[in-house]
């Protein structure tokens, strides 16, 4: 097949097997970077593991921990899929002729909804990703010349069931999962960038509709509340991300 599959994840291996197992249904090569929460030995005879360690994302963000994850893929072609997603069909005419394709990125969509696509198909020679909490593909200039994003769908996607060994794994996982994103939330909306990335746009009026019952400074009282944890190793941060029930109910 002519795309690599590129996942980030921090969970159990019961649930990356899964995923491996799908993905594997579509291309043979899979790369996972795995951020080490647990202390837990994960191998796979069908995917590259990649271990990184849980201050990259925190401090830099989605988009550049997936320019590091697609420098891992063999294949120009790079589709961005979560452990927890899977793959329900592909246009084969497209998948087939990526090679020669003048595009830069196409699309996905998830199931059922034609309303809403997302840039998950993408070229590493003619896109960046940006993006500190919901990474997209940017077309790259080369000489003049600006690729095109494609609107076409190249596939479409559904949600999956995810299982924790314990409910200790499942407080750690949604933990740093909120935690991830809490502080890029907080940075965008607090130092008053004049333009700020669609991403975010997009992802703060998800956030307004989740918090609506929340008055507006809560967010700056949440990550002022939770900011010290970005100081601790991996070892304070699991014990401390198990202790925050008050995680769970917010669903970053």
């Amino acid at each position: 097949m002519a795309f690599s599959i590129v996942t980030v994840y921090w969970g159990n291996q019961k649930n990356l097997d899964v995923f491996i197992d799908h993905c594997s249904t579509f291309t043979d090569d899979i790369v996972v970077v795995y951020i080490d929460l647990f202390g837990y030995n994960i191998v796979s005879d069908k995917a590259k593991i990649v271990y990184l360690d849980h201050r990259f994302l925190l401090d830099n963000g989605y988009a550049k921990t997936f320019n590091l994850a697609r420098n891992y893929a063999n294949n120009n072609w790079v589709y961005l899929l979560g452990v927890g997603k899977e793959i329900t069909s592909i246009d084969q005419h497209m998948a087939d002729r990526l090679n020669s394709s003048t595009a830069a990125a196409y699309s996905v969509m998830l199931e059922g909804d034609s309303t809403t696509k997302w840039l998950k198909l993408s070229n590493t020679e003619k896109t960046n990703m940006v993006g500190v909490i919901h990474e997209e593909p940017v077309p790259m200039v080369i000489m003049g010349k600006t690729f095109r994003m494609s609107e076409k769908v190249f596939a479409t996607w559904k949600y999956t069931s995810s299982n924790y060994e314990t409910e200790y794994e499942k407080n750690v996982c949604d933990g740093y999962r909120a935690l991830s994103r809490l502080k890029w939330y907080h940075l965008h909306a607090t130092v008053g960038l004049k333009v700020k990335p669609q991403s975010f746009i997009n992802s703060m009026e998800i956030l307004h509709k989740q918090w609506s019952n929340l008055h507006p400074g809560f967010l700056n009282d949440l990550f002022n509340t939770y900011e010290y944890l970005y100081s601790l190793d991996k070892t304070d941060l699991v014990e401390e991300l198990s202790k925050i029930d008050i995680w769970r109910q917010y669903q970053l």
